[in-house]
């Protein structure tokens, strides 16, 4: 039993990152189609409901993902298999971000670096710098010029390849700026000390995520509809809005929510699934949750042509993109699963981990 919990631990764990996958395609093939221009509708306001939402829990997930990698090396191995991830996802982040703006890959290389001085701190720190990088970006929020760089017509950043630019874009007003976007990353590494193969603590993030979706998102609402009454044009109101762009620490705190109710979902959906027999079916999801890094990278290059083509069309932005995202998420679905009949990670994950190690075998879950 003790095999069984273990392996659909780290199954829900890949289930997750599989889920938050999907949600990060879904919203940026509505990017790519041209969304905004869309009518409001049910199928909008639902993929509006999950902006954010999904990197959040991929960045989370990443956190634990390294918890997991380093908690069987010695200290020496750990550091030089996390430096050299570092500068693989920096250079590979770097050539995708020169075809996709959004790119969320080159921060990785950045949460990791700086996470990496926080693995083995106390989790009372972990929380504590979580909220001062909440308080931080507020402050610089009110301080420096949040729209400079953005052409938000067009949602370009203009100045990114300038040096100030780049540095802004990382650490303030980009995608997924480090402050406050690093707080994911520590709310990973504190999920990682957590027993994840335990049901009560997966209900706990289960239904402690639920609540405080719901509760923050009410909040948010009353809060931004009382400052627009009280400063009349509501120019404060933008700081406690949970859309992800500015990250507000509204945002942030619905992002942590989503991504516990996710995982804890998850590892319950995963367990079950097991403890019912289907664990077959499990690992056809599962096993493109260990290829999400090869998935991400190819989702811009093939699903920009793809949405061109589905354009042609005359159908709506969101009809095109949702389409796109079904079609895109089932052939790389397929092809991730008979990848996995020879190889037991995604084409760049084999890469990464040939130049970086561990070189030791991988340590997956065996058959369910």
């Amino acid at each position: 039993m003790a095999q069984n919990d273990t392996s659909s631990r780290l199954e829900g764990i890949d289930l997750a990152r599989f889920i938050s996958l999907l949600g990060m395609i879904l919203i940026n093939f509505s990017i790519f189609a041209g969304m905004s221009e869309t009518k409001p509708s049910i199928i909008a306001s639902i993929i509006n409901a999950f902006e954010g939402k999904a990197a959040a829990t991929f960045v989370t997930l990443a956190a634990i993902g390294l918890s997991l990698l380093v908690c069987g090396l010695a200290q020496a191995e750990a550091t030089s298999v996390l430096l050299k991830r570092v500068l693989f996802l920096l250079v590979v982040g770097h050539l995708h971000l020169m075809i996709f703006d959004a790119d969320i890959i080159h921060y990785y290389a950045f949460y990791f670096l700086f996470g990496f001085f926080f693995l083995r701190a106390p989790t009372s720190l972990l929380i504590a710098v979580i909220i001062n990088l909440l308080l931080l970006f507020v402050v610089l929020a009110v301080f420096f010029d949040y729209d400079w760089g953005w052409d938000w017509e067009n949602l370009t950043y203009g100045e990114l390849w300038s040096g100030w630019g780049f540095i802004s874009h990382l650490f303030f007003n980009g995608w997924h700026p480090i402050i406050p976007w690093f707080s994911f990353f520590l709310f990973g590494l504190v999920l990682g000390r957590m027993p994840l193969q335990n049901r009560k603590t997966q209900l706990l993030l289960t239904s402690i995520g639920l609540v405080m979706l719901i509760i923050i998102k009410a909040l948010s609402l009353y809060v931004v509809n009382l400052t627009a009454d009280i400063l009349k044009q509501g120019e404060m109101a933008i700081l406690f809005s949970t859309s992800p762009i500015p990250p507000s620490p509204f945002f942030i705190l619905t992002g942590i929510s989503a991504a516990s109710l996710v995982i804890g979902l998850s590892l319950i959906l995963a367990q079950t699934m097991v403890q019912w027999g289907w664990g077959r079916f499990l690992l056809f999801l599962t096993r493109p949750g260990r290829q999400t890094l090869t998935i991400y990278l190819a989702h811009a290059i093939i699903g920009i042509p793809l949405i061109e083509a589905l354009s042609t069309i005359n159908l709506e932005p969101i009809t095109v993109a949702v389409i796109a995202a079904i079609i895109y998420a089932g052939v790389a679905v397929i092809l991730a699963n008979l990848w996995s009949i020879y190889f037991q990670q995604g084409p760049v994950e084999t890469v990464m981990r040939y130049l970086t190690g561990p070189h030791r075998a991988a340590s997956t879950p065996k058959p369910l």
